[in-house]
């Protein structure tokens, strides 16, 4: 036994082995350490991952729509604003949005709509990859592209607006067949029949003017030809001249194209 003097009021205390006192104090001090070290690590990496989800969820990359509703660069969502829809097409087109369609073949404005003015070459095209990007409350199509109003412009209206369908396009541009006594709920009630035999793609309407793409081409493209006649006449005896030469222009280009004088 090793007496140690620690001597407190003149009392000694006495320790039997103080290497082993050393031991016990280094082994609490060691996990004293151990603990504090664990734990700082462990806030450390709880911060870096805090901060990182922070960067993630504000970055512009990152997924959800813009404050304005529109796409950001790299992500998958659509666009479900008619704001931000004409924000994307006004980039896309390089041109100045208007914050109305026309109809009537320039005429007349709907302020429920927006639209800029594009080339001819690139109006397809725009309407194309514009829809690949809306939500299926909005619509995109070629507007007017016959300027008989005040407004006088070498190229094609490119419209956006809010609707539930393709159909939604023929109301939007007041579209009609007057002369032959159908107005534009007639006009779609045809198309639809279309529509739900092969499937078509309204791409541009106007006040006489509806175009579309199949979708599915028909089997019996020459008994289509021959509806489609008596649905517009003018397309035939104001165009092609014959049903047969109608039928092989379908076939080229395989899509429709309709206007009544």
């Amino acid at each position: 036994m090793t007496e140690i003097d620690t001597s407190v009021d003149n009392e000694k205390i006495v320790i039997q082995n103080p290497s082993l006192l050393l031991g016990r104090s280094q082994f609490c001090l060691s996990i004293s350490y151990l603990v504090k070290t664990a734990v700082v690590n462990y806030l450390t990496k709880l911060i870096v991952c805090l901060m990182l989800v922070a960067s993630v969820g504000c970055s512009p990359n990152s997924g959800g729509t813009s404050p304005d509703g529109s796409l950001t660069e790299t992500e998958n969502v659509p666009i479900v604003t008619l704001d931000a829809a004409a924000q994307r097409l006004a980039e896309m087109s390089g041109a100045s949005i208007r914050d109305y369609s026309t109809y009537d073949f320039g005429r007349n404005r709907d302020p429920n709509a927006k639209s800029v003015v594009a080339s001819h070459d690139r109006s397809q095209e725009l309407v194309a990859e514009m829809r690949e990007q809306l939500g299926q409350s909005l619509i995109c199509f070629v507007g007017t592209t016959r300027w008989l109003g005040d407004e006088e412009h070498d190229g094609d209206e490119i419209v956006v607006a809010n609707g539930n369908s393709q159909f939604d396009i023929l109301r939007i541009a007041r579209s009609d067949a007057i002369n032959y006594g159908m107005e534009t709920d007639d006009l779609i009630k045809k198309l639809k029949v279309y529509d739900e035999q092969f499937g078509i793609e309204i791409f541009h309407a106007e006040t006489d003017t509806i175009q579309f793409v199949f979708l599915k081409m028909p089997e019996d493209l020459t008994a289509f030809c021959k509806d489609l006649y008596e649905f517009c006449p003018d397309i035939v005896d104001q165009g092609t001249g014959s049903v047969e030469l109608f039928e092989k222009e379908i076939k080229e280009r395989e899509q429709v194209f309709l206007w009544w004088d």
